[in-house]
């Protein structure tokens, strides 16, 4: 058998960009030999640089007291290889770094983060194997892959690469099954009692039809460690909470029947029970359930998309005790605007500081969009008017369960974003972002500092990006 040399990229994205491959086909074996077929190489690539000035000053005083870092900068690139012999087998391998401005001298491997915990900042994800079961349509998965559940419901729980194990099947043209189990989290430490691990068990029945897909889910997760599990357990009671099983129920769903109008639908439904916790509150107080819903609304037309987005997340009532009353999560990833992602990392950048990485728990949000604006070639545009607020009870303020920015009902944000894209080359892109958000925090609230009242959030972003 002849000697086979086989590369991929594996296309990415980086802050909503994509772009475009080459690829060069190898010949490989003659028909009828076993293994025979066509092998071939894809190269893909992605290496880009972002500029950012923020002004959050206003929002935290320890970040930014004499405004010397409102000018932040990022390089980030990535690489992957496919190997594959045909459709029916192939393996996946990426590379990627980020790489903070600042932090170190930039070399590959060495620490980018604010943590100064000296982690390798070169890293390696989507490394694994695909295969179609012989003589089936039974398409296998195992590795380190991108896990999500479907639609904005799923990104509100899990959005990132795992390692697992993943079958997919098609029963007829219409409906099919995906299934797995992933291993999200795990901490070996040498003391037996402080190890802990985070796995989930997951199933997808994809419903496609003219004009319509539906795509019902359901996922189990059980967790030894509160601490460590994302958001499966209420904030203040998740130092002191372990040993817990989390439950999600949802669908995602598009109708495309009414071309050019789309119309698209999610809903989640979780529930988070701890069975060991020696929390303040009484026992109760480290469950959690709560639920997410999405509409969505586009009409495409030839020089721009309008389109609508809302969303609701069910916020926290008034009693700890009971638990918390919004959706439990892990490592959700839910970006439908610039104000509402700031908002969701806030215990990360010290603006609209709540509840970390919760981006649509606890928050209800109207925006109007005008998508893939194009007057002229090369040059396209996309802007957004939001509204955000609150869906928990004040008295997660008032009683010291949130930080005293956390959002509430009493609480809002409106923000205005124009992103713009230029097309200088095939593979060449440059975009320059703006936002403004205004918030209005209630300051009548026990335990709220006075300055948390009509501060501002501003950004601009300024970054090349370059794919192959």
């Amino acid at each position: 058998m002849k000697r086979i040399a086989l590369l991929a990229l594996v296309a990415v994205f980086v802050l909503g960009m994509t772009g475009s491959a080459s690829a060069l086909h190898l010949q490989q074996g003659e028909a009828g030999e076993a293994g025979g077929g066509t092998a071939y190489m894809n190269v893909y690539g992605h290496v880009a640089n972002y500029a950012y000035w923020e002004n959050n000053a206003d929002f935290d005083d320890d970040l930014h007291a004499d405004d010397s870092n409102e000018f932040f900068g990022e390089t980030d690139w990535y690489l992957g290889f496919e190997i594959a012999q045909s459709e029916n087998l192939k393996a996946f391998i990426q590379l990627y770094q980020e790489q903070d401005w600042g932090e170190t001298a930039g070399a590959a491997g060495a620490d980018a983060s604010y943590s100064g915990e000296g982690e390798d900042n070169l890293n390696i994800e989507n490394a694994y194997l695909e295969f179609l079961v012989p003589n089936t349509d039974i398409r296998v998965k195992g590795g380190d892959f991108g896990f999500q559940l479907p639609g904005a419901g799923g990104d509100n729980v899990f959005d990132d690469t795992a390692n697992g194990i993943q079958i997919s099947t098609p029963f007829n043209d219409m409906v099919g099954l995906t299934a797995g189990y992933a291993l999200l989290d795990l901490e070996k430490s040498g003391n037996e009692e402080e190890d802990y691990q985070t796995s989930a068990a997951y199933a997808v029945l994809p419903i496609t039809m003219d004009g319509i897909s539906f795509n019902p889910y359901f996922m189990f997760a059980e967790s030894d460690s509160g601490a460590e599990s994302g958001n499966l357990v209420p904030k203040f009671a998740t130092a002191k909470a372990n040993d817990h099983t989390a439950y999600w129920y949802g669908f995602n769903s598009a109708i495309t029947m009414f071309d050019p109008i789309t119309i698209g639908a999610d809903f989640i439904y979780g529930t988070s029970s701890v069975e060991n916790t020696d929390a303040t509150y009484d026992a109760d107080a480290g469950d959690r359930a709560g639920w997410f819903a999405q509409l969505t609304a586009d009409y495409k037309m030839d020089m721009v998309t309008p389109g609508l987005v809302f969303f609701y997340g069910s916020g926290d009532n008034d009693d700890a005790d009971d638990g918390s009353e919004m959706l439990p999560t892990i490592v959700p990833n839910y970006k439908p605007f610039n104000a509402v992602d700031d908002f969701g990392h806030g215990a990360e950048t010290g603006a609209f500081n709540s509840s970390g990485a919760e981006i649509g728990a606890g928050l209800w949000a109207l925006a109007f969009q005008l998508k893939d604006i194009s007057f002229i070639e090369k040059l396209s545009h996309d802007l957004t008017l939001g509204y955000v607020a609150g869906t928990s009870d004040k008295a997660v303020v008032e009683e010291g369960l949130y930080e005293e920015s956390f959002l509430t009902e009493e609480d809002s944000m409106w923000t205005v974003e124009f992103d713009n894209t230029y097309q200088v080359y095939e593979n060449l892109s440059a975009g320059l972002f703006f936002a403004y958000t205004k918030a209005d925090f209630d300051d009548d609230l026990d335990n709220r500092a006075d300055d948390y009242k009509d501060d501002a959030y501003t950004t601009m972003e300024a970054s090349l990006s370059y794919s192959f």
